[in-house]
């Protein structure tokens, strides 16, 4: 099975949302490796989630870190791209050669401004906001983006709309999010379903 366009899921944390979206078809699958953040997955169930997928590239997500800390993290969790929140750290990667993706809210302005560097370019550039909806001043703010990044979009995005959010700005993808699973081994994929279904290629 495969997508249309490029999709990573966030923020994975069980097994059965792994399985699901990489029989989806998939391309990266981020798993949260930052050991100080409350969403992280833990090294134990990390590896036990990663021996069951396969085809898929793992993203280890993380916020701040020095180059002590970023070596030893992937050392430890050997993840084959690694999300951060990080300018600085973002540089790190950069200076190793690492695959990257910078997660950015569509209004750290700063922030944006500083990746406009050539020298601070992600590999992607995942786009988020509290909420669901586009205002305005984002649509113009997406647009400009995307001239310039590789842009996966992570909210606003529907069933429905998927389709017509691609073309509309160009998109490189998507950044979907996982979710906690009702009870071991089940969890209601909801529109998460729909979406990818949406996405795949007739």
């Amino acid at each position: 099975m495969s997508l249309k366009t490029i999709v990573k899921i966030n923020e994975v944390n069980n097994l059965t949302d792994a399985r699901y979206v990489a029989g989806m078809g998939v391309d990266m699958i981020g798993f949260n490796i930052d050991k100080d953040d409350p969403q992280f997955v833990g090294k134990e169930k990390y590896f036990e989630i990663r021996s069951w997928i396969s085809g898929v590239q793992i993203v280890g997500e993380i916020n701040a870190f020095d180059k002590r800390q970023l070596e030893q993290v992937l050392e430890e969790f050997k993840p084959d791209v690694v999300q951060t929140t990080s300018i600085d750290t973002l540089k790190l990667l950069k200076d190793m050669k690492f695959p990257c993706i910078f997660k950015a809210f569509v209004f750290e302005y700063e922030k944006l401004e500083f990746l406009k560097l050539a020298r601070n370019h992600p590999d992607f550039l995942l786009l988020e906001k509290p909420g669901e909806e586009i205002t305005e001043m984002e649509d113009n703010q997406i647009r400009t983006l995307c001239r310039e990044f590789n842009v996966l979009l992570s909210y606003g995005v529907t069933p429905e709309n998927v389709n017509d959010l691609m073309k509309k700005y160009d998109l490189s993808g998507f950044g979907l999010f996982g979710g906690d699973e009702v009870r071991p081994g089940y969890r209601d994929f909801e529109d998460l379903a729909d979406i990818l279904e949406n996405l795949e290629f007739e």
